[in-house]
Formats: C-alpha cells, structure tokens, sequence
C-alpha cells in the first residue's frame, strides 16, 4: 500500500531557497504521483525547474531503466542552474611564486 509523507516534505518545501528539480513514477504505488505534483506546487515558484514526471515508472530505477532520459533532464537542470566558472588566474600560489622568483 501507499505510504502518506511521512518526512513532510511538502510543509519543508515552501522553505526552498534553491534551484529544485522534482524526478516522480507517474506510476509510483509506494509515494503516490500527486505527492510529486504537491511537492512541487509547494516549492516557491522561482526555485521551481520544469519536473520530470516518468511515463510508465513506479518508485523504484527511474536512473536505471529511463538512464539517457533521466542523465538528459539532470544535466540540463544542472547547467541552467550552476555558477558560471570562475575568471581565469590567478591560481592559488601565483602571485606567491611570481614574488618569490622575483627575489
């Protein structure tokens, strides 16, 4: 049978301060699919990516089983929401050896 949330996760949500993707089994008999989509209503809307909702899939080897979709949706996320890369040089150490040499 279903388990209700159990971690109230849906009450922690609304407290989001961070890029959050939500991945659900529309299929899911373990936590049911409405809890992904509440979950995901109660995350603040401009933490909110696009979900993943898995066609097909239950609780258990959305990774496994839908892995070139599932690695597709997560890079994406990942690259929509990461820090640029920093400014080139200097490197730790740098100026250090540069003075160092100069001595």
């Amino acid at each position: 049978g279903a388990v209700g949330d159990m971690f109230n996760n849906e009450k922690r949500a609304a407290s989001v301060r961070c890029p959050t993707l939500v991945i659900h089994g529309v299929d899911d008999e373990v936590v049911p699919f409405f809890h992904g989509q509440r979950l995901l209503a109660a995350v603040p809307e401009e933490y909110r990516a696009c979900p993943f909702w898995v066609e097909g899939m239950g609780h258990n080897h959305i990774e496994s089983r839908c892995r070139r979709r599932y690695v597709a949706v997560v890079a994406h996320f990942l690259q929509m929401t990461a820090p640029p890369p920093p400014a080139p040089g200097p490197y730790p150490g740098e100026a250090e050896a540069r003075y160092r040499h100069r001595t």
